[in-house]
């Protein structure tokens, strides 16, 4: 056994290990690094974190609320909770550290899109994004807390203008926000409403811009101009009032003088209910009584006062009366008419304009100018107060012996009762027309039209009256000899026509001129053309040259 030595050398592997752990480790290793760099990014734009008290939560989410300063983002809503007495909400939010140095103890936070309705229509674009709260800066130490506000303020902080008090005995459809109109432009807005005193009616505060503020001036006059106004001016149905103006109300102003000084701030106008109660409310003039016998509760005293059209005075005092001598019962409406209106006197009030506008008034009452109640537009208007003529009363004058110069009356019931009598005069007239025998009458119109158009009288009438055309023509072309033929026929078709007519007069029993316009025009027309050929064959019979030669002029 032969033992064999295996001499082959083994090679044996050398593992070095290398400090790099590989390419593969770069993209966790970069990935690391990026989010490492966007905590600190994020650490160092993190701003401190605030907290803002609201009444109500509106609509603020976590994380999803963002706090805005000139529409770029500044903030973000980190919590939303109850505060400890359980009576507001507490709002927790982060400002970007670049937005810290707005922070300051009379900044001002309000909720935009918290409440939505048809009088904040600017806020609907928050249906769908959401609520936000806008940040305004102030000024003073920096702080952390602040008192947020539920409504935007009406107007911008940083607007310039002046701000003025109106008074009013109703609001009608005026809030926070209603504008304030100069000749149908806006310039201003309504930024607050309350109580003036108890009893007194209502405080409301407008804020005007610059430079529009200086239109407001000493004589200025303020009225509602909101809601949609009926009216019967210019002797037709009028309605004006803009869909904005139905939302939202609106107040209007304007100045007549310029010439007066400007108005200085929280000065105190009337707010009006109407443009003519503006103007009536302004008049100057003299006071006159008028006494109604119907009823005028509804009447109210600023109410105008108007002659054809124009605004001439304004009730100042609307009374029931007891007159023990005649044991019944007055109304006396007092009223003031001012003279320049009815250009008597466009001086200030002095004697002789008083003189001149009661010896004008007393020659209109003679002439039958009295005063009446109305509504305008008729039943749902407003009661008012105007003078017209009256031409089927009797004469009267000024009575003069009163407190007040006393201007003649009409009753109309405040216009109901005129309504009433007009449309029971009406439906009278109706009544009275007969109108089932005014139907019968025309059906049976109808019928003899239709019986005399197709009577065979009309038929022959026609033929005969071509035939007797054709011969003419005949017989001027060739002069033959026959003229007693045409002429006879000619005869023939004026009898026809004629005993046409008489037809077509007994089928419609003398009712023809009074039912059909057009039918008796053709009658009367084929009575002249019978007439006329009558003539004609007379002539021609007695002249048959005139064929040849023609009819001497």
């Amino acid at each position: 056994m032969n033992d064999t030595v295996d001499t082959t050398e083994r090679a044996e592997a050398l593992v070095s290990r290398s400090r790099w752990p590989g390419w593969i480790w770069a993209v966790p290793i970069a990935a690391l690094g990026i989010v490492a760099w966007l905590g600190v990014r994020h650490f160092m734009q993190e701003g401190p974190t605030i907290t803002i008290t609201f009444r109500e939560a509106a609509g603020v989410k976590k994380e999803d609320t963002d706090i805005r300063y000139r529409g770029l983002s500044v903030g973000t809503v980190d919590s939303v909770s109850l505060s400890d007495d359980n009576e507001r909400v507490v709002v927790t939010a982060t400002i970007n550290a670049n937005a810290e140095e707005l922070l300051r103890a009379d900044t001002r936070f309000w909720l935009v899109g918290g409440d939505i309705g048809l009088d904040n229509l600017s806020a609907l674009k928050t249906v769908i994004s959401g609520p936000y709260i806008k940040l305004h800066p102030g000024s003073g130490e920096p702080a952390r807390e602040f008192e947020g506000e539920d409504q935007p303020p009406p107007v911008g902080p940083d607007t310039d203008g002046t701000r003025f008090t109106l008074t009013t005995d109703r609001l009608a459809s005026i809030g926070v926000g209603t504008p304030v109109t100069y000749h149908g432009m806006q310039v201003g807005q309504v930024v607050a409403t309350a109580l003036d005193e108890p009893g007194s009616g209502f405080r409301v505060d407008v804020f005007i811009r610059e430079p529009h503020d200086r239109l407001v001036r000493t004589g200025s006059r303020f009225w509602n101009a909101g809601g949609l106004r009926l009216s019967m001016a210019g002797g037709g149905f009028e309605a004006s009032g803009s869909p904005a103006a139905l939302v939202s109300g609106r107040i209007a102003f304007d100045t007549p003088d310029m010439e007066t000084p400007p108005s200085e701030a929280d000065d105190r106008f009337a707010l009006y209910r109407s443009r003519a109660w503006a103007d009536a409310g302004t008049l100057p003039g003299y006071r006159y009584r008028m006494d109604f016998e119907g009823a005028v509760g509804e009447l109210e005293v600023g109410a105008p006062i108007t002659f054809r059209g124009f605004t001439v005075g304004r009730v100042e005092r609307v009374a029931l009366r007891y007159d023990r001598s005649r044991d019944a019962l007055e109304t006396p409406v007092t009223a003031t008419l001012d003279p320049a209106r009815l250009d008597i006197d466009n001086e200030p009030a002095t004697e002789e304009s008083r003189t001149a506008l009661d010896r004008a008034l007393d020659g209109m009452i003679a002439a039958g100018l009295r005063g009446k109640l109305e509504r305008n537009p008729p039943m749902i208007g407003a009661p008012g107060v105007s003078l017209a003529f009256e031409p089927a009363q009797e004469p009267g004058t000024l009575a003069t012996a009163g407190e007040y110069p006393a201007i003649p009356t009409v009753d109309t019931g405040g216009g109901l009762a005129a309504l009433k009598g007009s449309a029971q005069a009406a439906i009278n007239d109706i009544r009275e027309m007969n109108l089932p025998g005014i139907g019968q009458d025309v059906r049976e119109t109808i019928q003899s039209a239709k019986d005399v158009i197709s009577s065979p009288k009309i038929d022959r009438s026609l033929t005969n009256l071509d035939r007797a055309l054709a011969d003419i023509e005949d017989v001027t072309s060739t002069a033959n000899g026959k003229v007693g033929p045409a002429i006879e026929n000619l005869r023939q078709a004026a009898a026809s026509a004629r005993s046409a007519l008489d037809a077509a007069e007994g089928l419609f029993g003398g009712t023809v001129g009074a039912a059909n316009r057009s039918f008796p025009g053709a009658l009367e027309e084929i009575a002249a053309a019978a007439r006329s050929l009558r003539i004609l064959a007379d002539y021609l019979e007695r002249h048959p040259e005139a064929l040849l030669q023609g009819r001497d002029p």
